[in-house]
């Protein structure tokens, strides 16, 4: 039997947890995949697992082994239809959802694990959020590619801003460039947002 990397041994980091009646409890906690439907938790370092489910959490943070702050909220999705990129699904459950920067407008990341029989795939998509939003709008889905061409790193990301905010802020859709992002890591997209956009 192969175990994958992911499933081999769960790691704890100290951090803390935000229910949705906004408890908060303080522990240990294991980083879930985007499509996990429990967080895994311990009190202590080396105590008993327990497992909360996603509906019951509003988000969590932690410090990897870098010392880099991680938080995650949970969040419903909205992902555009196959073969009809215009038009938009809501997710009926929520994900765990990796903040990115947050501003004017908020950027997330989820990696997601599907199994399809024998087959085994990892995606990372990333979405955004402005004030009053109830899901994360999908914006955009690195591609894999041989040749490491670098409009592929941001697969769909011209078109999303476009239908986004082509009218609304045009000089913010003219000032995301992928070697600025390159550059300056995809948290750059929060800033150019907030230097062309007034809300």
């Amino acid at each position: 039997m192969v175990l994958l990397p992911f499933m081999v041994m769960a790691k704890f980091y100290r951090g803390s947890i935000t229910l949705t009646d906004d408890k908060t409890i303080k522990g240990y906690i294991s980083e879930p995949i985007g499509n996990d439907s429990k967080l895994k938790f311990r009190y202590s370092e080396d105590g008993k697992t327990e497992k909360i489910e996603i509906e019951e959490v509003k988000s969590f943070e932690f410090y990897d082994d870098n010392n880099n702050q991680k938080v995650y909220h949970t969040m419903l999705l909205s992902n555009p239809k196959f073969l009809r990129p215009s038009k938009f699904k809501i997710s009926k459950k929520k994900y765990w959802v990796k903040l990115i920067k947050e501003g004017k407008i908020n950027l997330y990341e989820v990696y997601t694990v599907v199994q399809s029989g024998r087959n085994i795939n990892y995606i990372y998509n990333y979405y955004i959020t402005q004030e009053n939003d109830t899901y994360g709008r999908f914006l955009f889905s690195p591609m894999s590619d041989v040749f490491n061409r670098i409009k592929y790193k941001y697969a769909g990301l011209d078109y999303y801003l476009k239908l986004y905010y082509e009218t609304k802020c045009p000089e913010f859709v003219k000032s995301v460039k992928y070697e600025i992002l390159e550059k300056y890591g995809i948290g750059r997209i929060v800033d150019l947002y907030e230097a062309n956009c007034d809300n």
